[in-house]
């Protein structure tokens, strides 16, 4: 399965509250009959998430064992109706219970949390009444938004990853473990790596399955000792009706100390979710509501927003948070700490600058889904500025991004913009930085290489440089056998 598809399979745990959401929407799968198609079909079913905005409700289930013995079960469900902005949220865990409800009452919306908390062989209780200061804050929480609120994980994160067909996909892990493992074996002999994916059609839905163990021999420096390490992947995903209705996944992982089976130490977690398109009445009719007599207290949450900004070829990503949808505001406080003393910036939708951005014409939602903006950046007559960009360049085969999925984010702190005043000449030769990032890097002002022997630019006023460290990531950056449990 591809890092798409297994990014379905992920779940996060943030403090006490787990929440997991993968809904798909699409046409039927009548139709779909061959690997590619059904492999297709259910990658068209993942990009429509972003358009969903109906009712609907998600059970799941994350168990933990150790050495066969259950030591984590958490079940959750998560169910929501947009159009009445109504919804609730129940966990139950051995820690704690939670349950959350967005209601109605004499036409004003209402926030319940019930939250109960084992300490020892006691339970502390606590239950909590809020009031929506503004109408926006219960939408937000009864929409497909609130998923960032409860994983603190945007969707795009999850769902930004390469597309491959299902031919594509499969050549591509069948080679790159067929490849490693041939270099692996040189020095470890008992090595092993397989890989298998397959799609399937019943009467009622369609699914796609993948299975994967990798297996190789740890030494007396690694964290666990010497022994053998074993790590297998299972996932599989259920379309029904033009939408994903079941998501399962498990990881196993074996080590066995001096590969004496008596010393094995088995580890497993497995996730599965089931899904409904509908709004789960009954279980929101189970949380009860009275509202307390003495009055409930507004709350106003706060929104979180995030942006690239490429100005002049300088890539920097910002966030800021406000409590208010002004996307105005939030665009100024977000690229307040950009622009510097004697430079303008203008700002454009496009990299070609030809469409001035201004984000007065767009809704909140709109705002929220632009990855990037782009300023054009120009320097006053006395002053000289300058840019610092670390850029990681792709230059992994087809197959190492199908299998690893796309290179991180970078986020460096030292990137951005410097500038200084030349008042007594109109040039100034300096020393170019080098690269303080950990490397290779090669060093580029405005597009001409440099480095430590060749580091010395004259510089003139009213002039933008741009110093840039290239850093290249191949294929011998990646191994499926660097693998942790």
């Amino acid at each position: 399965m591809t890092k798409k598809m297994k990014k379905l399979c992920s779940y996060i745990l943030v403090s006490i509250i787990c929440f997991s959401l993968f809904c798909m929407t699409g046409c039927g799968f009548d139709s779909v009959n061959t690997d590619e198609e059904i492999y297709s079909a259910l990658i068209d079913a993942t990009e429509k998430l972003f358009d969903y905005d109906g009712n609907i409700t998600i059970k799941t289930k994350i168990i933990d064992w150790n050495n066969g013995s259950e030591t984590s079960n958490i079940q959750f469900t998560y169910s929501i109706n947009p159009s009445k902005k109504i919804m609730y949220y129940s966990l139950d865990s051995e820690k704690a219970d939670c349950n959350v409800k967005v209601f109605n009452e004499d036409g004003k919306p209402y926030l319940k949390v019930e939250l109960e908390v084992q300490q020892g062989s006691s339970a502390q209780k606590n239950e909590e009444y809020k009031s929506f200061q503004m109408e926006e804050d219960a939408k937000l929480l009864t929409s497909f938004s609130s998923y960032t609120l409860f994983t603190q994980q945007s969707l795009d994160d999850i769902l930004q990853e390469y597309t491959y067909s299902f031919s594509e996909t499969k050549a591509a892990y069948e080679s790159v473990y067929a490849e490693q493992l041939a270099e692996r074996l040189k020095t470890d002999k008992t090595a092993q790596a397989e890989y298998k994916m397959k799609t399937g059609k019943t009467i009622t839905s369609i699914y796609l399955e993948d299975y994967s163990k990798i297996v190789k021999t740890t030494d007396e420096l690694s964290l666990k000792g010497a022994g053998l390490d074993t790590l297998i992947k299972k996932s599989k995903i259920t379309g029904k009706n033009g939408k994903i209705s079941k998501v399962f996944a498990q990881r196993e992982s074996f080590f066995a100390k001096n590969s004496q089976t008596t010393n094995t130490v088995h580890k497993k977690t497995t996730i599965e979710m089931n899904i409904n398109y509908s709004f789960d009445q009954i279980g929101y009719n189970k949380i009860e509501t009275t509202l307390p007599e003495y009055g409930v207290e507004e709350i106003t949450f706060e929104k979180n927003y995030k942006m690239k900004f490429n100005v002049g070829g300088v890539t920097l990503e910002k966030t800021t948070s406000s409590i208010y949808f002004n996307t105005d505001i939030a665009f100024r406080s977000l690229k307040s700490d950009i622009s510097v003393s004697g430079s303008t910036i203008a700002w454009y939708e496009d990299e070609a600058y030809t469409r001035p951005f201004d984000p007065k014409n767009y809704s909140f939602d709109e705002f929220n889904k632009i990855d990037c903006v782009y300023g054009k950046i120009s320097a006053t007559d006395t002053f000289v500025v300058f840019g610092t960009d670390y850029e990681i360049k792709d230059e992994r085969s087809d197959a190492y991004k199908a299998v690893f999925g796309p290179l991180s984010s970078k986020n460096f702190n030292n990137e951005g913009f410097t500038s200084e005043q030349l008042l007594a000449t109109s040039s100034k030769t300096i020393t170019l930085p080098l690269p303080i990032q950990e490397g290779p890097y090669q060093s580029f002002i405005n597009g001409n290489p440099y480095d430590a022997s060749s580091n010395t630019f004259k510089v003139r006023r009213g002039k933008v440089y741009i110093i840039q460290h290239v850093k290249s990531i191949t294929n011998d950056h990646y191994s499926i056998f660097d693998f942790v449990f």
